[in-house]
């Protein structure tokens, strides 16, 4: 390998982030991943969410449910109980009664005794742009690479209806605390990627990794600084 196609196997494809020890064989099972996911829903090795971001999945989340017999009650607020003996939980909703479970799945930020990792944080950005910079009806996946620090890169259009038609977003996410170096290197990023156009919006912000108190709840995890969202759903 050259410079050039090794840093583009680690980076592009296998997906190494600068920060996380990426061992051979891990390594390698990215790599058959994204070889595998050529080609099957076109030629990216990427299926992106409409709508910009985790709508569609956690819609295709809500159908499995019901599917499987779920039953979903929305809008509502609801208090939970742990039975006295530990065997489940009683849930309160406000206008449904109480309904009776022996597990409760749960995001993190809900349970008042959460316990937040600041080190385990993922440092975020997004840029709206006056118009499409990498082309009107695509979607890129990229990793700028400066010396030893990798910020990760998605480029959605109209395409996806993510945007209005004529302008694009950038969304840009690197391991790590959003301190000013790292707010600097997700800005050097978009900076080098939309040079092209106007941005008409930057915000940057970080997400908490989080774990719900004692074990007595199952919690959803946010997601990393993976591309996809395989850790989150495991």
């Amino acid at each position: 390998f050259d410079g050039k196609l090794l840093d583009a196997v680690v980076y592009s494809v296998a997906r190494a982030d600068g920060v996380h020890r990426l061992g051979a064989a891990e390594g390698c099972e990215r790599v058959k991943k994204y070889v595998r996911a050529m080609g099957r829903y076109g030629r990216m090795a990427y299926l992106c969410a409409m709508y910009g971001g985790g709508s569609e999945l956690a819609q295709a989340f809500c159908r499995l449910c019901a599917v499987s017999g779920g039953t979903y009650i929305l809008g509502e607020n609801v208090e939970i109980a742990q039975e006295n003996d530990g065997s489940g939980f009683t849930v309160k909703t406000s206008e449904h009664g109480i309904v009776k479970t022996k597990n409760i799945v749960m995001d993190p930020i809900y349970d008042p005794e959460a316990v937040f990792d600041k080190e385990a944080a993922v440092s975020r950005a997004f840029r709206i742009l006056e118009k499409p910079v990498l082309g009107d009806d695509t979607t890129a996946v990229l990793s700028h690479v400066d010396g030893q620090v990798v910020t990760s890169l998605l480029y959605l259009t109209q395409a996806t209806l993510a945007v209005p038609s004529g302008k694009s977003i950038i969304y840009a996410w690197s391991p790590g605390p959003l301190t000013s170096q790292n707010r600097m290197q997700l800005q050097r990023a978009l900076d080098d990627v939309s040079s092209d156009a106007n941005s008409l919006f930057t915000a940057y912000f970080e997400v908490l990794d989080a774990k719900c108190a004692n074990g007595r709840y199952f919690g959803t995890g946010a997601p990393d600084s993976l591309v996809d969202f395989d850790n989150t759903v495991q």
